[in-house]
């Protein structure tokens, strides 16, 4: 992803295998590729949800050239880049196989080159070592690139698409003794929150509104509402609604994921 601001929740990226070295025409020997990142943020700005990435495998070696490629990063940033990672899990890539004068090494699971990582409640692994590779790293990351924020993460989702007239159900997975509510709006947005431990994915102006949940505290913070929806305004066959979970913990207000409710008129098959 490059020069460009986006928001996912419930992905899963992966990061394509290597190449082994190839001769084309008269050109000399190319050597084998690395595998790519799961996830590769360069000058972007991204918040990732609930998302899982796998970096690829490094090319092998071959009878062109013994030396096999490393593995990709499970997540990379470069550049001017900023994300957020909250309940993310991330995975480098093996490296490639063959017995190269180097060994090769298996992807980080953040690889932060350039560029600012937030990390909320996240877990990252290097990749699985192939024969004669090396470890990388958990998180590879130069100093003050990385920010731990501490608090626990809540998640919303939606039925979507809903017809008019059909039965769907938002449900919210947050702690007892929480303070949650939805902002709703038409239009997304993209506001670095880090004293909120998140992101504002969504605009705020009007006609964006404030709507309360209740009974997080009664049903051990989850909340499941039943929804049925009227047709959509006239001359509209539809829209899509976004709805980003804010939390109220004991004073310490929190931004967390956006979904999506896309709301179609009965009559759209």
């Amino acid at each position: 992803m490059r020069n460009s601001s986006a928001a996912f929740a419930r992905c899963e990226f992966a990061g394509g295998a290597g190449a082994a070295p190839v001769v084309v025409s008269s050109y000399p020997t190319f050597p084998a590729t690395p595998g790519g990142a799961g996830l590769l943020v360069q000058d972007g700005r991204v918040a990732l949800h609930e998302c899982t990435f796998a970096g690829g495998t490094g090319g092998p070696g071959n009878e062109l050239d013994p030396q096999p490629a490393d593995g990709g990063a499970g997540v990379r940033l470069q550049g001017v880049s900023e994300v957020l990672l909250a309940d993310c899990a991330a995975v480098g890539g093996t490296n490639g196989a063959g017995q190269g004068p180097q060994p090769s090494t298996t992807g980080d699971g953040l690889r932060v080159e350039t560029g600012l990582a937030r990390l909320r409640h996240s877990q990252f692994a290097a990749g699985a070592v192939g024969p004669s590779g090396v470890a990388g790293l958990p998180i590879a990351a130069p100093p003050a690139a990385t920010q731990l924020l501490p608090a626990k993460t809540r998640s919303v989702s939606v039925s979507s698409p809903l017809r008019a007239g059909q039965a769907g159900n938002l449900i919210v997975h947050s702690e007892h003794d929480d303070i949650p509510a939805l902002l709703v709006s038409l239009a997304p947005a993209w506001q670095s929150a880090p004293l909120h431990q998140g992101v504002l994915e969504v605009d705020v102006a009007p006609p964006a509104f404030v709507f309360m949940l209740s009974g997080a505290g009664a049903s051990g913070g989850h909340i499941s509402v039943s929804l049925l929806l009227p047709d959509p305004p006239p001359g509209i066959d539809g829209l899509t609604v976004l709805l980003q979970l804010v939390v109220d913990d004991a004073g310490v207000v929190t931004f967390e994921n956006t979904t999506a409710l896309t709301w179609l008129d009965a009559s759209i098959p």
